[in-house]
């Protein structure tokens, strides 16, 4: 077996088959919230009957529940992905085409969205900032702005903390937004 890359994001470790540019190393020894690995588009062949999968007309990504509570992901040209009914595991298989950095965001984002669904946590499709201390959430639907108007206030002082996925985590009764890699997905 390939040795496991072990990074922090979102505060959470997670472990990849192959190394993450746009993450640190953990340092937490702690096992992993999700492990991802990589296999041939032939294992899904095997594992996702054809007739599961459909991409709405005003969609980019696909998705199928598999007969043991399972999640298949498809986004043409970037990846397929099973994400284990517990999310703890993926198995990726990354398009030949695919820029590495856009595989990285998706699998940051829509994977990882996944996977914490799946254990019960709600992650929300937002951008976060640091605005003097104090977080500030753009929540909207894709398209809308929020990369946008974050690379406006980036600009003007304030501190990225995530993009395109915020994760909460409650202390008494304050919510802590967690910090996600340090890049805007901008087109």
């Amino acid at each position: 077996m390939t040795p496991l890359h072990r990074y922090a994001v979102y505060g959470l470790v997670v472990a990849v088959e192959e190394p993450v540019h746009s993450l640190e190393p953990a340092g937490d020894a702690s096992e992993p919230a999700i492990t991802i690995t990589f296999d041939t588009p032939d294992f899904f062949r095997k594992e996702v009957p054809p007739q599961l999968v459909t991409l709405p007309a005003n969609h980019w990504v696909s998705h199928a529940f598999l007969p043991d509570g399972s999640v298949y992901l498809l986004a043409p040209g970037i990846f397929e992905v099973i994400v284990s009914a517990n999310g703890r595991r993926a198995v990726c298989a990354r398009s030949p085409s695919v820029d590495p950095r856009m595989l990285e965001a998706n699998l940051l984002n829509i994977v990882l969205g996944t996977a914490l669904t799946l254990q019960g946590e709600e992650p929300l499709h937002a951008t976060a900032l640091d605005l003097g201390g104090r977080a500030v959430a753009l929540l909207g639907p894709s398209g809308a702005g929020k990369s946008s108007l974050a690379a406006f206030l980036v600009a003007s002082g304030a501190a990225l903390v995530t993009d395109d996925m915020l994760r909460l985590r409650a202390e008494g009764d304050r919510l802590l937004v967690q910090a996600g890699p340090h890049r805007l997905k901008l087109l």
